[in-house]
């Protein structure tokens, strides 16, 4: 499935979840996905207990691990847990492979599945990206509306049990999820010209069925007319040709 992201730069983390520094690495690598000098990566996670068959794939000899892709093909890694050098490895694929000049949202067609999962130790709610996929906007809608409820849920019980860190870090996620829904709604200035001109043309076309029908409307009654006149005019016939004989018999 990663050819399907075309030239579009792939970094997968790979983890298992109940090592702690893996914990610690998603809560960043989520934060890493929203940055806005990042919207033209992919960010997806891989759990190695659960999609074992991909990590097989992936060679893996030590956890975490996070393998960028380009094109199906694995480009550069880092092993790890170190953020910055994390944020390193995806710099350079940047400017290595990919060109950096263009615009983000023309590329907006390809997304990712997103399945949630809780976290534990406290960590809150984080996207489990079990592969790299199409969907459609409605679909990406649907997961990240059960994300965020799932998340204030989880940050009202870490609220209620005074878990004040773990509820901060919650409540960032939340701000996250709200901020990525909000960007996937919000309509582009295009959407915005297409959507006037499709009101345009159907007001056009509303009006020219309204002439339409109204011009309809007179022929028939000109018909009508046409036909409540010759009915007179025969009747007014018939009536001066019966009166005919008779003064002539007078």
């Amino acid at each position: 499935m990663l050819e399907k992201a075309g030239d579009r730069l792939v970094i997968v983390q790979y983890y298992q979840s109940t090592v702690l520094v893996c914990k610690q690495m998603r809560l960043y690598f989520t934060r890493l996905s929203g940055q806005p000098n990042f919207q033209k990566v992919i960010f997806a996670e891989v759990d190695v207990e659960e999609l074992q068959k991909l990590a097989l794939e992936a060679g893996l000899d030590r956890i975490p691990t996070y393998i960028c892709y380009i094109r199906g093909e694995p480009v550069d890694k880092y092993v790890g847990g170190t953020p910055a050098l994390v944020q390193s490895l995806v710099d350079q694929c940047l400017s290595k492979y990919c060109n950096t000049s263009r615009s983000g949202k023309a590329e907006l067609a390809v997304k990712l599945a997103v399945a949630v999962g809780a976290v534990t130790a406290g960590l809150g709610l984080l996207y489990l990206l079990r592969a790299v996929l199409f969907v459609d906007v409605d679909t990406q809608l649907a997961s990240l509306n059960a994300s965020i409820s799932r998340a204030r849920e989880r940050y009202s019980e870490l609220s209620r049990t005074r878990r004040r860190r773990a509820a901060r870090q919650q409540m960032e996620v939340l701000r996250k999820l709200e901020n990525r829904r909000e960007r996937l709604t919000r309509p582009s200035a295009r959407q915005l010209r297409e959507a006037a001109a499709r009101r345009e043309a159907e007001e056009r076309e509303a009006a020219a069925r309204k002439a339409a029908a109204a011009e309809r409307r007179a022929a028939a009654a000109l018909k009508r007319r046409e036909a409540r006149a010759a009915e007179a005019r025969r009747r007014a016939e018939a009536g001066s040709d019966d009166s005919g004989p008779e003064s002539e018999e007078e």
